[in-house]
Formats: structure tokens, C-alpha cells, sequence
């Protein structure tokens, strides 16, 4: 029960920005009264299941025969526990004015969670294996960065690599030792999440792009939004460029 409180209060608290973010509407921008932000997180949803169906109709397209009704099976079973599970998640607040916002905002939020996962089986496999090397690499430097571990974070980023820093002050272009140094003389431990990132490789060369959230210990600091670049030299992916927005308002609730 506290958790589900927890994730209902964390919703409430977080929902203004989390509207601006899913929706860019102007009438949602200054939205106060409850049934404002009631129709503003419903568009929200609305919006994230017009995406999660264009994801699934061409998965569908693409499997056999005998794999679609499979998928409509899953993502019919996925639908009921989506809902039963946010009904759950805010029980607490059944019957009262804001139950539809927060149950609006958590379908919203596993929606595009599902979406991601249907994107997933639309890379092709030639690109599968470098994508999964994209994603691994980048979730170990988020690993070298908790830990403070240098030398991984040397092995990650390659020797020219520039770390850029985009903010409401300005620009902060640093080298990767710059970046380094300055994270091992941070005393709390660093935390960055990162969800539904999107990969793209040409030959040699490699994006990604995805929203993220940082924390110093249990503390949050930003959010932001990711956007790596890596060259592939010896058979081996380096990060040549690490830039992103850093932000501390307007932060979606991380998945």
C-alpha cells in the first residue's frame, strides 16, 4: 500500500510538468483547474496509444502468419494489465476529482513503455547487433559513472571525444578527460536513468537519443535528454560525442 501511495503522490506531484511534456497543447501550458489538467492528461494518453498502435500495426505487418495472432494475444493481455494495474496504483483515489489525471498519466506512461518495446522488434537483424552494442555501451558508462571508474570510462569514450553541455546558462564544451576528472571530485554517487532510447547506426557511425534523469545519491538533480554519437574504430564502438540538455524543470516521471 505505501508503494502504490508513493508512485500516486509522486504522479500528483510531478503532473503540471509531466502534462507540459507529454503534451505541448497551449491550453494545457497554463492549465490549473482539475478538470483542465484532467482533459489535458486524457490527450496525453490519447496521444501515446495513437503512437503505441502505429508501433503495432507495423510489427504486425512484418511477422508471419502464425506469429500475429500471437502478438494480438500479448498485446491484448498487455492492455488489460496495464489498466487493471494503474486502477490499482490509485485506488486510493477512486471516485475523487483527480483519479482521472493520475490514472490518464499512468496509462500514458506505460503506453509509451510499450511502445518502446514494440519498436524493439522493428530493427532489422543486420542493425540488431550493433544497436544492442550502442545500448550496452551506454549503459556501462552510466555503470563507470556511479562507480567513479576511470579507466572504464577511458576504455568507453574515444581519445578525442568532446562532453557537451547544454543549459538555460550556455554551452560547456569539455574534453573527456575534463568530464572525467570533474566527476571523480563529485562526492555523491552518481545515478542517471535513461528510457525508450533510439538507435540509429549508419556503417560506422552510431546515435542515440533518449530522455534521462540524474541523481546525486537519492537526491535528484536534472533531467534531460541524451544524445550520444559513436564511431566504430578496430571493430570496437567509442563514444565520440556525449551531448545533452540539462534541465531542472518540466522533468517527466522516469518509467
Amino acid at each position: 500500500m505505501i508503494a502504490i501511495l508513493r508512485f500516486a503522490a509522486l504522479l500528483l506531484a510531478c503532473a503540471p510538468a509531466a502534462l507540459r511534456a507529454q503534451d505541448p497543447h497551449p491550453s494545457c501550458d497554463d492549465a490549473r483547474a482539475q478538470a483542465d489538467l484532467n482533459a489535458c492528461a486524457a490527450l496525453a494518453y490519447a496521444r501515446a496509444d495513437t503512437a503505441l498502435n502505429q508501433a503495432y500495426q507495423q510489427v504486425l505487418q512484418r511477422v508471419d502468419a502464425p506469429q500475429k495472432e500471437t502478438l494480438r494475444e500479448a498485446q491484448r493481455a498487455w492492455i488489460r494489465l496495464r489498466d487493471a494495474d494503474c486502477e490499482l496504483r490509485n485506488a486510493e483515489f477512486q471516485g475523487g476529482s483527480i483519479h482521472p489525471m493520475l490514472l490518464a498519466l499512468c496509462q500514458a506512461q506505460q503506453t509509451r513503455l510499450r511502445t518502446a518495446q514494440l519498436r524493439e522488434l522493428l530493427v532489422s537483424p543486420e542493425d540488431g547487433g550493433d544497436r544492442s552494442a550502442i545500448l550496452t555501451a551506454t549503459r556501462e558508462l552510466f555503470r563507470a559513472m556511479q562507480d567513479k571508474d576511470t579507466a572504464a570510462l577511458r576504455t568507453l569514450l574515444h581519445p578525442r571525444a568532446q562532453v557537451v553541455a547544454i543549459a538555460a546558462g550556455g554551452v560547456t564544451v569539455r574534453t573527456a578527460d575534463e568530464w572525467i576528472v570533474g566527476l571523480t571530485r563529485i562526492p555523491d554517487v552518481l545515478i542517471e536513468r535513461m528510457w525508450d532510447p533510439q538507435v540509429q547506426v549508419d556503417g560506422d557511425l552510431a546515435t542515440l537519443w533518449a530522455p534521462y534523469d540524474f541523481h546525486l545519491g537519492e537526491r535528484f538533480s536534472h533531467c534531460g535528454i541524451d544524445a550520444f554519437q559513436f564511431v566504430r574504430e578496430g571493430g570496437a564502438w567509442k563514444m565520440i560525442s556525449v551531448t545533452f540538455t540539462r534541465r531542472t524543470t518540466g522533468c517527466e516521471p522516469a518509467p
